[in-house]
């Protein structure tokens, strides 16, 4: 019986491998997809690529020359305590 449960995790083991191989190139197609022709992703497709990367644990570190850094100070900063509308 153990021999069983040993092949069905390795199995499950290697299926959620393929699956987040496949997982990975999509997202990374759907990501070039749009910088090539400049639609930008809707909100579903971009939470479930965040969420991708939240679970991986790949996290983006702000640098003070890197783009990431240019993106973040022309973004507009929200006052939590003010009202919407």
């Amino acid at each position: 019986m153990a021999d069983g449960v040993k092949k069905s995790q390795a199995t499950s083991s290697a299926s959620m491998e393929l699956l987040h191989s496949l997982l990975s190139a999509e997202f990374q197609r759907m990501l070039e997809e749009a910088k090539d022709t400049g639609e930008a992703l809707g909100p579903a497709a971009l939470s479930a690529i965040r969420q991708f990367l939240r679970d991986n644990g790949i996290e983006a570190a702000r640098d003070s020359m890197g783009t990431l850094s240019s993106l973040v100070d022309q973004a507009p900063s929200f006052d939590e305590n003010q009202g919407v509308g």
